[in-house]
């Protein structure tokens, strides 16, 4: 007759079964202590660990930039250098270009970078220009890195002006091309150009430790080799040279006459 009623089991809510799960009504203060203390600890290690990582990454970026900026400049410099010295007009007298205000500023600049510009210049010993090789010796001497000691002492032994050039930039390289100089003088496989170029950069070197080999080619078969020598003399004057360049005064050769007239002054 009448539906009978059928009461059926209600589905435990969402928040009946959050009520019975352990530890649901407890409040934050109820946490345990040590719970309370490491998640604060732990957020700070990760934020100052987090702080380090970001902090190295950008010290290396910066580092990363500043020496691709100095290299872009260097770069750019030389590149300048070279075209500088294609527009200028050479020398009558011996084809350089130094005197050009143009080259002048690219070589100033170039010796500004120090030694960040060595490796560049040391490739423009090789350029096919006569100019840009020329202006790069000065360049390097100028700079006075070691590194440039022997591709100059490879210019040396080619001979010629830029041989002669290459000889002095050495001198101003100090002590690092002492002994090159040195040795290459006293070594005869050497041309005559290359071992008087490099009694040119012991002249500009002026070390009383050159005299006794420089003694030695004063007698040299090469007037080019006698003449440079004596000049070398005169420049480091030393008392103990006074009597082999008066010697000297008798050479054969005027030209060496007249040189170590000077050298005595």
């Amino acid at each position: 007759e009448g539906e009978r009623e059928v009461n059926l089991p209600r589905a435990a809510s969402v928040q009946d079964r959050r009520s019975e799960m352990p530890g649901h009504n407890r409040s934050p203060g109820d946490a345990p202590a040590d719970l309370r203390l490491a998640k604060p600890w732990r957020v700070l290690l990760r934020g100052m660990l987090g702080l380090a990582v970001v902090a190295a990454i950008g010290l290396q970026v910066v580092a990363w930039r500043s020496e691709s900026s100095v290299e872009g400049r260097v770069e750019r410099a030389v590149q300048a250098l070279v075209e500088a010295c294609a527009r200028a007009k050479p020398s009558d007298l011996d084809g350089t270009v130094t005197f050009d205000p143009r080259v002048t500023q690219c070589t100033k600049r170039l010796v500004g970078y120090g030694p960040a510009a060595v490796p560049a210049c040391i490739g423009l010993l090789g350029h096919e220009a006569f100019a840009v090789r020329f202006e790069a010796v000065l360049i390097l001497r100028d700079i006075g890195d070691p590194r440039a000691v022997e591709p100059l002492l490879e210019i040396v032994r080619g001979g010629g002006m830029l041989g002669q050039t290459a000889g002095q930039a050495l001198g101003g390289l100090g002590e690092p091309a002492l002994q090159p100089l040195l040795d290459m003088l006293g070594d005869k496989r050497h041309s005559e150009w290359a071992r008087g170029a490099a009694a040119m950069g012991l002249t500009a070197l002026a070390d009383k430790r050159a005299v006794p080999a420089l003694f030695e080619v004063l007698s040299d078969e090469s007037y080019y080799v006698r003449y440079h020598a004596a000049g070398a003399l005169g420049a480091i004057g030393d008392p103990q040279a006074a009597l082999p360049l008066i010697e000297l005064l008798s050479d054969k050769n005027t030209a060496v006459r007249h040189w170590t007239a000077d050298a005595l002054g």
